[in-house]
């Protein structure tokens, strides 16, 4: 039988959930082998002997396990589906009564700017970005990034205009889809892949993934969204120029457009 521990998976997504790691290894422990009296479930718990009593008081409070037997005492735990039916409908009405009461942020939140320091975090706000656009969604970013992100855009084709700066070859569907000519070279000078969007000109979530690391942000800063909103618009005129006139580009300023990307020289 399965030992819970305090790094147990499971166990850890129940503590999530607002269970103290005590009550969730417990319940855990009670469902995958009953009935057990606290005894024999402090030892397949993990739990000290001294901490199991006020742990099942904790959860018979909560309806969660209930005694069945006297001398010794024995537990049962509640049936997992009940369970599961009564958290969920406890924290939909907990979430539904929190959307009505909360009190909405004011513009002074806008200058703020929220540090972003995982790929996980970078792309799960990135994708609420996308779900939450009304008008428009301007995007650059990589591959590897892009395609996590195909599945929110492709769900807002139909209902905002959309435009994609890729970094990379992959096969992308999408009518405004400008490719990067030379990802490698950028990619060495940034010393990694880049994401940035701007959505309804209103958000920018900005990251720079390495190998290392990942240093992003996000805000809904006047100032901060046009910026970044001119370097997208620009890297798309840049694009298109460069799409029209390829040939004389590089025969003007030579291989990768050296010279034209030397800002030291006029």
């Amino acid at each position: 039988m399965t030992s819970r521990t305090k790094n147990d998976p499971l166990v850890d997504r129940l503590a999530a959930l607002g269970f103290s790691g005590y009550e969730a290894r417990a319940y855990v422990a009670l469902l995958e082998g009953h009935p057990a009296t606290g005894y024999e479930l402090a030892k397949r718990s993990g739990i000290p002997p001294s901490k199991i009593y006020p742990v099942l008081k904790r959860l018979m409070d909560r309806s969660m396990v209930s005694p069945v037997s006297a001398n010794p005492v024995k537990y049962l735990p509640q049936n997992s589906r009940l369970f599961l039916k009564n958290l969920r409908q406890d924290f939909q009405s907990a979430l539904s009564y929190i959307e009505e009461h909360l009190p909405r942020q004011t513009r002074t939140d806008f200058d703020y700017i929220w540090n972003i320091r995982t790929k996980a975090e970078l792309l799960s706000r990135a994708s609420e970005l996308i779900a939450q656009a009304r008008r428009e969604i301007l995007l650059l970013a990589w591959d590897p990034e892009l395609q996590e992100l195909i599945p929110p855009l492709k769900s807002k084709t139909k209902t905002v205009k959309l435009a994609i700066i890729q970094f990379g070859e992959m096969p992308v569907s999408h009518p405004v889809l400008y490719r990067h000519r030379i990802p490698g070279i950028i990619r060495s000078e940034k010393g990694g892949r880049e994401l940035t969007l701007v959505t309804d000109e209103e958000s920018l979530l900005q990251g720079l993934i390495t190998r290392s690391r990942v240093n992003g942000i996000y805000t809904s800063n006047p100032s901060l969204v046009q910026v970044a909103l001119d370097y997208m618009r620009h890297e798309i005129y840049t694009n298109k120029i460069f799409n029209r006139f390829e040939k004389v580009l590089y025969r003007e300023y030579g291989d990768a457009l050296k010279k034209l990307r030397d800002i030291w020289k006029p």
